[in-house]
C-alpha cells in the first residue's frame, strides 16, 4: 500500500496547500482560462478581425493554435487535479509534470506568438491592434514563470507532499 493510499483516511484535515492546487486546477484555472480566451477573443473588432485573417493567415494560425494549447492544458490541469482531489498515488510526479508541461506550452505559445507577430504584421497594423503589445507578453511570462516557480518548490520541499507521497 503506497503512502498516498494510507493517507486517504488521514485523521488530519486534508484542507491543506495541496487540497488548494488541486482546486486552482478543477475550478479556478478553467473559469479564468475561458474567461482569458472569451476576452482575447473580443479584443478584436469584427473587421479588424477579418482583416489580419485574409492579410496574415500565419497570425490567425498563431491565435488558433494559442487557443488550442490553452485548452490542452486546462484538461490536463482537470485531469490532474482530480489524482489530487482524491489523493491518487501518482498525483505528486502528475503535478510536477503538468507544471513542467504547463511551463513549456505557455513559453512556446508566447514565443510563437511574438515570432508571428514581429514576422507577420506592419508596425502600424500592431499599433492598431494592440493597445500594449509589451504588456501583453510580459505580464503572462511573469505569471507563468512565478505559478511554476511556487508550486515546484512546494512539491520539492512541502512536508505534506513528503507525508502522503514519500
Amino acid at each position: 500500500m503506497s503512502n498516498a493510499e494510507k493517507n486517504t483516511s488521514m485523521k488530519t484535515p486534508y484542507w491543506t496547500w495541496l487540497r488548494f492546487f488541486a482546486l486552482i486546477l478543477l475550478a479556478l484555472s478553467p473559469i479564468a482560462s475561458i474567461n482569458d480566451l472569451i476576452s482575447s477573443w473580443k479584443i478584436f473588432p469584427p473587421d479588424v478581425l477579418r482583416k489580419v485573417w485574409e492579410v496574415y493567415p500565419a497570425f490567425a494560425a498563431s491565435v488558433c493554435l494559442n487557443s488550442a494549447g490553452i485548452v490542452f492544458i486546462v484538461a490536463y490541469g482537470i485531469r490532474v487535479g482530480s489524482i489530487l482531489w482524491k489523493v491518487g498515488p501518482s498525483g505528486k510526479s502528475e503535478a510536477q509534470r503538468y507544471l513542467l508541461l504547463r511551463l513549456g506550452v505557455n513559453l512556446a505559445l508566447i514565443f510563437i506568438s511574438v515570432a508571428v507577430v514581429e514576422t507577420t504584421l506592419s508596425s502600424e497594423d500592431k499599433k492598431s491592434i494592440f493597445a500594449d503589445y509589451g504588456s501583453m507578453v510580459i505580464a503572462p511570462l511573469i505569471s507563468e514563470t512565478v505559478f511554476f516557480v511556487i508550486w515546484w518548490l512546494y512539491f520539492l520541499k512541502s512536508k505534506r507532499v513528503k507525508e502522503i507521497y514519500g
